[in-house]
């Protein structure tokens, strides 16, 4: 869970994964509409897509009551499970699952929030030992989007990065 001194210290991990992340939005000219960020942690995407000067519409979920620690009012927040979500049928334009995606049993909740059309970028750490393996299990959580682009980064640490659509059901 959310602990202040390990999330200082990866600060800098989140932003080099953030810069390609942006990387596939500019790539794709994606929109980001109204976006959930599942796992939100301590506000670091929305500090990076301010640093940016790129106004996005965040809600942001989390479940860890460390938060409370940091001032959660600064920006949309709830207390909820990514597994749980409390949010209407196709209410996001695009969700964001960084570092969280083992905590996700399956991504039918991702989908349901998710606009037609609408946009997932989920993350996963990797190593050479586990790469393999950590890309079948996204890629089956993913089974009912379709996969538009992944990349590494390899940054100090190696993250998977998907970024996948909403299908039609």
């Amino acid at each position: 869970m959310f602990f202040n001194r390990i999330y200082d210290s990866w600060k800098k991990v989140q932003m080099e994964k953030y810069e390609v992340i942006y990387g596939m939005i500019k790539k794709h000219g994606i929109k980001l509409g109204l976006s959930l960020d599942v796992g939100c942690g301590p506000f670091y995407l929305q500090e990076f897509f301010k640093e940016k000067d790129d106004y996005v519409n965040f809600i942001c979920i989390d479940v860890d009551k460390e938060l409370r620690s940091i001032n959660t009012n600064k920006y949309k927040f709830l207390f909820a499970d990514g597994n749980m979500l409390p949010f209407k049928e196709e209410s996001f334009d695009t969700v964001f699952i960084i570092d969280s995606t083992h905590f996700i049993r399956n991504f039918s909740g991702i989908n349901r929030v998710l606009k037609l059309n609408g946009h997932l970028f989920a993350t996963t750490f990797v190593n050479e030992y586990n790469i393999i393996t950590k890309r079948r299990e996204l890629e089956k959580k993913l089974e009912n989007f379709e996969i538009i682009d992944e990349a590494i980064s390899n940054g100090t640490e190696k993250e998977l990065i998907f970024l996948a659509k909403k299908m039609r059901r």
